[in-house]
């Protein structure tokens, strides 16, 4: 999927979680944050993929 938004209460949305995988990886690329001026703060990401019961999920075309 691409340009997707998912919307509603994040405390729900994660009691909604009824599954997930044990295939977690780290983005070893990494990158770096600027919010509020801590430019250039290191940051990484990863998590493992998930499944939600219930998501109110939208987008637009470009």
């Amino acid at each position: 999927m691409k340009d997707v938004v998912i919307a509603g209460n994040l405390f729900q949305t994660m009691d909604r979680i009824d599954r997930i995988a044990g295939d977690f990886q780290w983005n070893e690329m990494g990158g770096g944050c600027g919010k509020g001026g801590q430019s250039p703060l290191p940051v990484t990401e990863g998590a493992p993929h998930i499944r939600i019961s219930e998501a109110l999920v939208g987008g637009s075309l470009p």
